[in-house]
């Protein structure tokens, strides 16, 4: 085992540590201890330790190892014993997984002049799901999405954060192991684990024919805490039916997962044999650990369950909600027009509800591309349709020039 266990962020001078018996009859003195990151050079360290028949020894190597890098680490911890004459048992494997951090959200600020009563809109881009903070560490999470509404007085930093989101399966694939059949006791079930908060979002369960299928996850002290009932209108070409199910669940030990009394059908098969406990996820998030009944090989209703696991959070990164007192009217003196809809699908509109302008018009992706220049004539009360087509999901920036001043938008293309 590992002073690190499988998450973020995790240290580059982890500490690898093994129990080992002494399982013969006469006394042991002195084995050697081995252990490789499989595909690198093994590290080999020796002891100091007499072990009596049927001892068991902690040995913690003093060779740190680094998994600060993302990536999954596969382990063979050895003992090393020339006298031993049975060395089948002599290793065990392990694997612990630093998990893929993603990158800063890149973020927009935005600016208002001082009274003017505008809202701010302050932008991110990531790859997940994006969490706004009114600080820059230990702070509140305040909003959740790609887009912050911020109406202020004055200057205001906000900051946000990428978390993305893994995706696992667990439990037994199918029912074609062992023996069984169709069974109507539906308060019987499966016993699992959380070890870290997940949403359960589907699971396979083979009914005898169409209907409702209830599924409820009860946590240790009987606690409903998702039920589920989905109709079943047609089954797949092995009989089996997907139940979507969305359900949080927190990390805890102890719960079960049975079918309720909604359930219509004439049966769901369960197996009578076959299962080997536990059943766990490649990342042990989840671990089905028996039947809710403890008869030892059979297998209740629900297979292939498909789970999502928060990943790693992103640093933060830093947004301006900028309040300028705005003293020369050249730096902002577009200030009588507006872009909507906003967000839009490469259609919107920009409306001009001051002056009359001769406005050069510029829209760049975040990368600072130009996709689109164009010169109008805005009369007063005019607006001019824009046609972005074939265009990439996401954030660009609007730029509007004139000789008058200069305003520049943020838009979400959808």
């Amino acid at each position: 085992y590992s002073s690190e266990s499988s998450g973020c962020e995790l240290s580059d001078s982890a500490i690898i540590c093994i129990d080992y018996v002494n399982v013969g009859t006469a006394t042991q003195y002195n084995p050697m201890m081995e252990f490789v990151i499989m595909g690198g050079t093994p590290v080999t360290e020796s002891t100091t330790d007499t072990i009596n028949p049927g001892d068991t020894v902690n040995y913690c190597f003093t060779s740190t190892v680094d998994l600060s890098v993302d990536g999954t680490y596969d382990f063979l911890v050895t003992t090393v014993l020339l006298s031993d004459s049975d060395s089948a048992n002599n290793s065990f494997s392990f694997s612990i997984t630093n998990e893929i951090t993603p990158s800063a959200p890149a973020v927009f600020g935005d600016t208002i002049c001082e009274n003017s009563g505008d809202t701010l809109m302050l932008i991110a881009n990531g790859n997940g799901s994006i969490t706004w903070y009114d600080a820059a560490s230990g702070g509140n999470a305040i909003a959740s999405g790609d887009t912050l509404m911020v109406i202020a007085n004055s200057t205001t930093s906000y900051w946000a954060g990428d978390q993305s989101s893994i995706s696992d399966q667990v439990g037994a694939v199918d029912n074609t192991f062992g023996g069984g059949g169709s069974y109507t006791f539906y308060s019987d079930g499966l016993v699992f684990d959380v070890a870290n908060d997940v949403v359960i979002d589907e699971v396979v369960v083979y009914p005898t024919d169409t209907g409702d299928v209830q599924v409820d996850v009860v946590d240790n002290a009987g606690t409903t805490i998702g039920s589920v009932t989905h109709f079943v209108g047609t089954l797949g070409a092995n009989g089996e039916a997907s139940i979507p199910l969305g359900i949080s669940v927190p990390a805890g030990t102890g719960y079960n997962m049975i079918s309720g009394a909604g359930t219509t059908t004439n049966g769901l098969f369960r197996n009578n044999g076959g299962a080997v406990y536990p059943y766990s996820s490649s990342n042990g998030d989840v671990s089905i650990t028996g039947p809710v009944n403890a008869l030892g090989g059979y297998y209740y209703f629900f297979y292939k369950w498909t789970i999502t696991v928060s990943g790693c959070p992103s640093p933060l990164s830093e947004a301006v909600a900028f309040v300028d007192p705005c003293a020369s009217i050249n730096e902002f003196g577009l200030e009588g027009f507006s872009i909507f809809p906003n967000p839009n699908n490469g259609e919107f509109n920009i409306a001009n509800n001051g002056e009359t302008e001769l406005v050069d018009i510029t829209i760049n992706d975040i990368q600072g591309k130009t996709v689109y220049n164009q010169q109008f004539n805005f009369n007063s009360g005019s607006q001019r349709l824009i046609e972005l087509n074939g265009i990439e999901k996401g954030i660009y920036l609007v730029k509007l020039n004139s000789d008058n001043g200069y305003k520049v938008f943020n838009i979400i293309i959808q």
